[in-house]
């Protein structure tokens, strides 16, 4: 067990299933067991350390990952394949990437994770750094694993997380080509875990990544080097709405947001998971204001009414009849260019408190305008303003899923 430093002591503790006269009996058993663990470990270390992370990567070929998506041998290239595609649209040491991701499961087949399967990675950083690789290189074999849980620790480096990423993206990918998707408590290989995990990583260090893209190619190298009839578009379908449950989760209940806000975000995207994110939570700052639901009302109102109706093209000046809706669409185009200024910072908390100046016109415009008027240009003009007021509301969020 580890002291207050951190450091490693030459104590343990044990835990005796029975009672007994004299502790002392209990003590010496155990020594003698770990005792005899511990001479084990030194010689598996001494034996490993007479190969090279490389030859025990040779090895993965023999090592079967899953029968219907081959050996761990393969699934590592297939890591490699996605890792440095990822390094590239990242700006990630792609050498660093290729190196770590070729060597990631390489303890595997060592003769102490062997023994000890709890030391995945942690081994093969061990024998990396005594290979003298990289340090980069190292700390991915081990922490390309992380995280391990909902509130597990990230990688420290991007190598790793770049890494990981490519590994879990490749793990579900194959499983979902298979059919093995999680069902009730039922999920052998880890899957919701491994949708966690990609979503902290991809929101926590901020990466700018397009969901869709990471999918399809992952779903693409596992269904071509196994040569899959799988339907990949109904493939990737399925897994984009996997992760956007397991996302939904993290923001609901590991963040705290608002479950309505949170659909409304996500209603209108999010295969960029860091502005989905961003989007969600300034829906649910929204919701903190003294008005907010007048204002998410007047904002609903909006896209309610066109719901089903086809409207193209900009409106038209010349056709607008009423006061009320001459001063609406005065209104918005006197806020659209501070609208789109907070859009492309993505500061959507400014974008949202800007658009809110719509309120009172909204308001205006539907307690005297009738929208669906008899005349057809009338009514085409009106719907046409509605879209292009709409348009930039969807931009954050679909107003129609907040409970108002």
């Amino acid at each position: 067990m580890d002291n207050e430093a951190g450091e490693l002591t030459n104590r343990f503790i044990t835990i005796a299933g029975t009672v007994t006269r004299d502790i002392k009996v209990v003590q010496r058993g155990n020594e003698r067991v770990l005792a005899a663990r511990l001479s084990d470990a030194q010689f598996f270390f001494s034996e490993d350390k007479k190969r090279s992370l490389d030859e025990f990567a040779s090895k993965l070929g023999d090592v079967v990952f899953q029968k219907k998506l081959g050996s761990t041998g393969q699934k590592v290239e297939r890591i490699a394949a996605g890792a440095a595609s990822l390094a590239a649209e990242l700006g990630v040491d792609a050498k660093l990437v290729a190196r770590a991701a070729a060597l990631c499961k390489a303890d595997l087949t060592s003769q102490m994770v062997g023994e000890f399967p709890e030391l995945q990675g942690t081994m093969g950083r061990r024998y990396a750094t005594l290979a003298g690789e990289p340090e980069e290189v190292a700390t991915a074999i081990e922490e390309h694993y992380l995280p391990r849980g909902a509130s597990d620790a990230l990688p420290t480096s991007e190598v790793a997380a770049v890494v990981g990423l490519a590994d879990r993206l490749d793990t579900i990918a194959g499983c979902f080509s298979i059919g093995v998707i999680p069902t009730g408590s039922a999920d052998p290989f880890g899957l919701r875990r491994a949708a966690l995990g990609i979503l902290r990583l991809l929101t926590e260090r901020e990466w700018k990544v397009d969901l869709s893209v990471l999918v399809a190619r992952a779903v693409k190298e596992v269904a071509s080097q196994q040569s899959l009839k799988a339907d990949l578009s109904a493939v990737e379908g399925k897994m984009l709405e996997f992760l956007r449950v397991r996302f939904r989760g993290i923001l609901t209940d590991g963040r705290g947001l608002p479950a309505d806000c949170v659909d409304a975000a996500l209603s209108v995207g999010y295969y960029d998971p860091r502005d989905a994110r961003a989007r969600a939570e300034a829906v649910a700052q929204l919701r903190e204001r003294d008005d907010f639901e007048p204002l998410a009302a007047a904002f609903k109102r909006v896209a309610n009414i066109l719901k089903g109706q086809s409207s193209a093209g900009e409106p038209s000046v010349d056709s607008f009849v009423e006061e009320a809706e001459r001063d609406l669409w005065s209104a918005f185009q006197g806020i659209e260019k501070r609208v789109e200024t907070g859009l492309l910072a993505s500061d959507y908390v400014l974008a949202l408190t800007v658009l809110s100046e719509l309120k009172a016109p909204v308001d205006s415009f539907f307690d005297s305008v009738m929208v669906m008027d008899e005349d057809e240009t009338i009514r085409a003009n009106r719907l046409a303003m509605l879209s292009r007021i709409n348009h930039t509301f969807t931009k954050i969020a679909d107003f129609r899923q907040l409970a108002v």
